[in-house]
């Protein structure tokens, strides 16, 4: 089975116009970015705990059970969010 990439499309377009406002007028996003990065953290966090939000994650086939440890890919995975 070769690894396909999730590849997720945001529309952004109205946050970038606003960020980009902010720095032309020389504020800090430090402050900014840290408060983003925070409830994005917190909605994956809640994600994991409820295994998907509004609905449920669709079961794993047979297959994937069979040849893929679901625990250390799930830690892997919810390991690689984080907040700096």
């Amino acid at each position: 089975m070769s690894e396909q990439p999730i590849e997720i499309k945001i529309d952004n377009k109205e946050v970038l116009s606003i960020l980009l406002e902010l720095a032309k007028r020389g504020e800090s996003l430090r402050p900014l970015m840290k408060n983003i990065a925070g409830i994005m953290a917190t909605a994956t966090e809640d994600n994991f705990k409820e295994e998907g939000r509004p609905d449920k994650w669709v079961e794993l086939s047979d297959a994937t059970n069979k040849h893929t440890n679901v625990i250390k890919m799930e830690y892997t995975l919810q390991s690689t969010i984080y907040q700096s």
